[in-house]
């Protein structure tokens, strides 16, 4: 990711999600940045194609999210988004 977006609200977990794609791993940010894949690319950011293993990007988070034990997954799920929008309206007002 450019450095320059570093500063934004959340960018680490974007990055972290992006580099996540690029090695063929399934995680948190990586299903995170297949879920707001469409807006961050309208944004400007380029992001990593994702194979198949990547279909229904927000079921896949959901259970992830509650196989890793989280106690409460519906508003860890919520927070999550919440750092995604944050991040691409940051984006969107570069």
């Amino acid at each position: 990711m450019n450095p320059g977006l570093m500063n934004l609200p959340g960018a680490d977990f974007i990055d972290q999600g992006i580099q996540d794609l690029k090695n063929s791993r399934l995680t948190i940010p990586a299903l995170l940045v297949c879920i707001g894949k469409p807006r961050l690319e309208s944004a400007g950011l380029h992001t990593p194609p994702h194979s198949e293993f990547v279909k229904e990007p927000e079921l896949k988070l959901y259970a992830l999210i509650i196989q890793e034990g989280y106690l409460d997954p519906y508003s860890y799920y919520n927070a999550l988004l919440r750092r995604l929008i944050s991040f691409a309206q940051a984006l969107e007002q570069l």
